[in-house]
């Protein structure tokens, strides 16, 4: 019985090392060559910190930020999403908006929120460009969001202009 399962292991084989032999190049006729597109560059492309005109990228901004903490800063990036409540309803989050520097590349996220509850981000559409002022944070104003990578908490509203003169108008004046 030994014997046979070794004729047999030894002839299986031998017969597997004879189609190897018989099956070389041009037996079968010719191979296809595949058609491959070309490598794609992975290499992530680096953003500057600061742009030429002295204004910080998100990725910038986002390395630095304990070394920015509570300065002022403009910084410029698309707009990725903005979460932000329906008016005249209550709202159970924090509005905010999220910076990138490029869209079809979101990796680095800067969170922007207003520096109170009530202020307008609804001008900021997904997709804009925008150039922004405030100080760099780790939370939000009112404490419920926070990100140790960084928040940048915008400057309040400037007054309307009616407003500004009805307030010197009320100021005393100084002697």
């Amino acid at each position: 019985m030994r014997t046979m399962l070794l004729v047999g292991a030894l002839a299986l084989v031998a017969s597997g090392a004879c189609a190897r032999k018989d099956a070389g190049p041009g037996k079968d006729g010719p191979k296809e060559q595949a058609s491959l597109p070309a490598k794609p560059n992975l290499a992530v492309k680096a953003v500057a910190e600061k742009f030429a005109d002295g204004t910080w990228s998100v990725e910038g901004v986002l390395k630095k930020a304990h070394d920015l903490a509570n300065q002022e800063i403009t910084v410029r990036g698309y707009v990725l999403q903005a979460d932000l409540c329906p008016p005249d309803q209550p709202c159970s989050i924090v509005p905010s908006v999220t910076l990138v520097d490029d869209l079809s590349v979101a990796k680095r996220r800067l969170v922007v929120v207003g520096s109170d509850l009530r202020q307008d981000l609804s001008t900021m559409a997904p997709k804009s460009l925008q150039t922004l002022n405030g100080k760099v944070a780790m939370w939000s104003p009112d404490g419920r969001m926070i990100n140790m990578d960084g928040i940048l908490v915008l400057n309040p509203p400037a007054p309307p202009p009616e407003a500004a003169a009805d307030a010197a108008k009320a100021a005393p004046a100084k002697n």
